[in-house]
């Protein structure tokens, strides 16, 4: 009798074991998986040092700023470790919990015992800062019901208005994951799921039905549930992203049920994240729905909403999309986050399909927006990537809403995982990197060994060490600019005739370089120390936009491999760059500068310059040497003049000024602002819609009066002043004012005689008595909601 009941338990049991795993093997999920970051070694010479950067600088840099800022602060405050006021001006836990993320990943290429220590320090904070239900955020727990007006008085009560609240729990829980799978310790993990399991209590179909205003726990929930195999966190994903809409705000895509929406609009960041969380759910859930949504959006930024450099979101207003081909260069926004959120996306839609156009963005992206965000020493950061500087932009070394270095810091130590992947019985080359990486193909271990020196040049040696001899497929991805597409759509094009060819061999015999959706497939049965040698030619190729991008109208810009490149100021005659014309018909040339910006591939071409005269026209000068950097380094050696897109005739430069009164004078101002030279500049507004043209601005919150003022070189004699003012878009012009001017030593007001007001896209021109004098100050009156920007001031 004894047993049968044991019989009858292993019955059971083997019954319950193979019902879990047949459900195991019907879960549905992406076909294609990455190579994870534990199982890749980074031996190459462009992305190991930035990955060791960012571990000895960028973590340390944002580590210290998170305690300088208050931010640990408020979770020992939160709970009750000590006393006090909350620290900080916002409610965003997020930089915390991406700086744990990103040292997560850190730690598994360069183990450091007191970063390990330090995560479980702020670990045990935020255990004693969670509230009994699961609730982490510090700035309730602490304010009660006098937390910022945004927040809502009561939990999620402003969810969709910007209290952030799910935007900060999903930060903690993805950095809970990327802890337990770094350190195999379950601490952060307990945090996390008790607050998962706090929200999928509140909400839900017959609970609370509201989303958050900011995506993220979508993610976050899907990382969740695959970690710890919970079907709630998967179901709760999925019900943020069906909730959402259809009549909220289009700037966080709730203007549409989202699988309703096919362009892309509003915050790009939120959008990214979503359409990430979208193309996860719908591997998970079978659910083509959100698949058919997501490509349309994806082409409708592809065809239009999509810069040369690979970021996205053109406009500062909404930080975000914009119509189709508005594109500015000089106040493009192309924020950090947006592009590291393009790159997840991506990654997430060639896992979905497996076509290489997907890496092709994810590529360009990578090479140039992205790491244009932080700084060769890993201390300075952009939070948006302009494709143009008339000196005004440098890198800040930290931001009060820090998303962006907080960003870079989780993201650089997780590039390994984006090399290679796998499905079944196929390995995908994806980025060229010096590497090495194993996996395990039906149970066979698989060593693949990648020596190269991309992304300079394109000579790349893949070595392969199956455990056993393996019949599987390589394939390696042919990159679309390698095949004469920048992208595939028609917002830009190469100006190239001809292309040289690709070439491949196996074990020195060559093998035809048959491309099928952006890969050269090679199936075979390997052998342990097969080898295979892959050329991908790197002309110096010439890009040309859509006519209908008329931000890059006479203009080209330059492509070498996967980097966009662009002119800056010290490389080149004068230190100025918007005045240059490039001769592309010209050859050029590649020379690679160990001693320049970490060693990097500087292109020689030729070109000419122009210049303003006195009498009003422009000049070009004899030709002469034009040097292009690539565009991800630019802003590390100061401030000054900067263009990706190169003029090919005068219409495309901003001439040098010519030597008027106004260009030979300094500037000042009430404000201070890196914009003081756009009043002689002498680019000369068409209108005073605020794109390409720079402009001084003020607030009526810094001055009530306020005052700009030329220092001339020598003392003039003056008699008329005309000053170009902002009249659009909620910007004023001045009603009254006071033009002084030094008479002797005592500051004087000038004798005016006719004005002329300024109608719209008309300058305000002021006659008056002559003077003589050296110094000049124009005074005017701000009321108490103004906003005012000026755009030229001519002196005659």
């Amino acid at each position: 009798m004894k047993n049968l009941k044991i019989l009858f338990v292993l019955i059971v049991f083997t019954g319950i074991t193979l019902i879990s795993c047949n459900k195991k093997e019907q879960l549905k999920d992406y076909p294609i998986k990455p190579v994870e970051l534990k199982s890749v070694k980074m031996t190459d010479k462009f992305w190991y040092p930035k990955i060791k950067t960012n571990h000895d600088v960028t973590i340390k840099t944002c580590i210290n700023k998170l305690y300088s800022d208050g931010r640990i602060k408020n979770f020992k405050i939160a709970g009750g470790l000590e006393r006090g006021h909350y620290q900080t001006n916002q409610p965003f836990n997020g930089p915390t919990y991406k700086v744990l993320e990103g040292v997560a990943y850190s730690i598994q290429t360069f183990p450091e015992d007191t970063l390990v220590e330090w995560m479980d320090t702020i670990i045990y904070y935020l255990s004693k800062a969670q509230e009994d239900d699961g609730y982490l955020y510090p700035a309730r727990t602490i304010m009660g019901d006098s937390v910022f007006p945004h927040c809502g008085k009561k939990r999620w009560e402003r969810l969709e208005e910007g209290s952030h609240e799910l935007f900060n729990h999903g930060h903690m829980m993805e950095a809970a994951v990327a802890h337990y799978q770094a350190t195999g310790k379950d601490n952060f993990l307990k945090i996390a799921k008790k607050a998962a399991n706090m929200i999928y209590n509140t909400f839900g179909y017959g609970k609370l039905e509201k989303y958050p205003g900011h995506q993220e726990i979508e993610l976050a929930l899907v990382r969740m549930f695959r970690e710890t195999n919970d079907q709630r966190y998967l179901d709760l994903a999925k019900f943020f992203l069906d909730v959402r809409g259809p009549d909220g705000a289009k700037n966080i895509q709730a203007h549409k049920k989202v699988v309703d929406q096919r362009r892309a609009v509003g915050h790009a960041v939120r959008a990214v994240y979503m359409y990430s969380a979208m193309t996860d759910v719908a591997a998970l859930t079978n659910d083509i729905s959100y698949i058919e949504a997501i490509k349309k959006i994806w082409e409708d930024i592809i065809t239009g909403k999509f810069y040369i450099t690979g970021g996205i979101g053109s406009s500062s207003r909404n930080e975000g999309f914009e119509e189709p081909y508005i594109l500015p260069n000089m106040h493009s926004y192309c924020e950090t986050c947006a592009s590291i959120g393009n790159v997840y996306w991506n990654h997430r839609m060639f896992l979905y399909e497996g076509n290489a156009k997907y890496y092709d963005i994810l590529e360009r992206t990578l090479y140039n927006a992205l790491l244009s965000g932080v700084s060769l020493r890993g201390n300075k950061f952009f939070y948006s990537n302009m494709l143009e500087s008339h000196g005004q932009y440098e890198r800040s070394p930290w931001f009060n809403v820090a998303c962006c270095p907080t960003s870079m810091c989780r993201f650089i130590p997780s590039f390994p995982r984006y090399i290679y992947a796998q499905s079944k019985d196929r390995l995908f080359v994806n980025i060229y990197a010096a590497s090495e990486a194993t996996l395990t193909m039906d149970g066979q271990l698989i060593k693949i060994i990648q020596d190269s020196n991309y992304p300079w040049d394109g000579n790349i040696m893949i070595t392969l060490e199956p455990e056993e001899s393996r019949k599987f497929s390589l394939s390696m991805r042919i990159p679309n600019w390698a095949r004469g597409k920048v992208v595939p759509s028609d917002l830009y094009t190469f100006k190239n005739e001809s292309y040289p060819e690709i070439s491949a061999s196996v074990n020195g015999k060559s093998v035809s370089v048959d491309i099928e959706e952006g890969y050269l497939t090679i199936t075979r049965t390997w052998e342990k120390g097969d080898q295979i040698n892959l050329d991908i030619p790197m002309p110096i190729q010439i890009i040309q936009a859509n006519e209908n991008i008329v931000f890059d109208r006479n203009k080209v810009a330059i492509q070498k491999g996967p980097i966009v490149y662009c002119a800056e100021w010290p490389d080149n005659p004068g230190g100025k760059v918007l005045n240059l014309i490039l001769d592309y018909k010209k050859k050029m040339t590649t020379e690679f500068r160990e001693d320049l910006l970490g060693g990097v591939n500087v292109i020689h071409a030729k070109g000419y310059s122009t210049s303003r005269t006195l009498e009003g026209d422009t000049t070009i000068s004899d030709i002469h040497n034009i040097t292009l950097i690539p565009y991800y380094v630019w802003a590390n050696r100061g401030p000054g003049e900067m263009r990706v897109w190169l003029a090919t005739d005068k219409k495309g430069t901003i001439p040098a000024p010519a030597p008027t009164i106004a260009a030979r004078s300094k500037v000042t101002a009430s404000v201070e602002s890196p914009t003081l030279f756009a009043l002689n500049d002498q680019v000369y507004p068409e209108n005073s819609i605020l794109r390409e043209i720079p402009g001084l601005y003020f607030s009526s919150n810094q001055k009530k009066t306020a005052w700009i003022q030329y220092n001339f070189d020598k003392t003039e004699k003056v008699k008329k002043i005309k000053t170009y003012w902002l009249n659009k878009n909620n910007f004023t012009i001045p009603e009254s004012w006071d033009i002084q001017y030094i008479n002797g030593t005592t500051w004087s007001s000038v004798d005016q005689k006719d004005t002329i007001h300024n109608q719209e896209d008309t300058y305000l021109e002021i006659d008056f008595t002559p003077i003589e004098t050296n110094t000049l100050r124009f005074n005017f009156d701000m009321n108490d909601s103004d906003r005012m920007g000026i755009l030229e001031w001519i002196v005659e």
